[in-house]
């Protein structure tokens, strides 16, 4: 168990929640299982032993282990079972940029997009730090911002073309 004072984890704890919240609401998108990953993500934090050099490192751990908590919440039988059984809508309420129309459509990328398009246009992470923190090269990071970029594009020049003929 990590010996810290409650002072310091509260700086931790504020530091990054917003950004645990939001990778875990584009996973699930509803507000009370991405609450119980961010604080999953926090007591794996308090229980583990991990030194981190930097700011930076903790950073990059925190948002590693809170995709990987996700991905395997969503792996779980059970809990395929309850997301087919109910319609789980996007809740614009929750979500941290409300006016931003793009934003829901971000949230209905495939996963490996999603992941790169959120750190770099919303966190504002270099393509740099994506690397680091998905453990993938700088190369597959800008191929898969590029693709998601692609995928936004079509999708979104689908829906207002829709949009369009239904109006006429």
């Amino acid at each position: 168990m990590r010996n810290i004072s409650d002072k310091d984890f509260e700086e931790i704890y504020y530091k990054h929640k917003q950004t645990l919240y939001n990778i875990a609401y584009s996973y699930f998108k509803n507000v009370s299982d991405s609450d119980d990953t961010v604080q999953d993500v926090f007591m794996k934090y308090l229980n583990s032993n991990n030194d981190f050099k930097s700011d930076d490192d903790l950073k990059y751990w925190l948002i590693r282990v809170c995709i990987n908590a996700c991905i395997n919440e969503i792996k779980s039988t059970y809990k395929k079972k309850v997301m087919l059984d109910n319609d789980i809508s996007l809740n614009n309420d929750s979500i941290k940029n409300e006016d931003d129309e793009i934003f829901s459509y971000v949230y209905n990328l495939p996963l490996q997009y999603k992941d790169v398009i959120i750190l770099y246009y919303y966190e504002s992470y270099s393509v740099d730090e994506i690397s680091k923190i998905l453990k993938i090269s700088k190369s597959n990071v800008k191929k898969r911002l590029e693709r998601g970029r692609n995928i936004l594009k079509t999708k979104i020049s689908e829906d207002k073309y829709e949009w369009i003929w239904w109006q006429n």
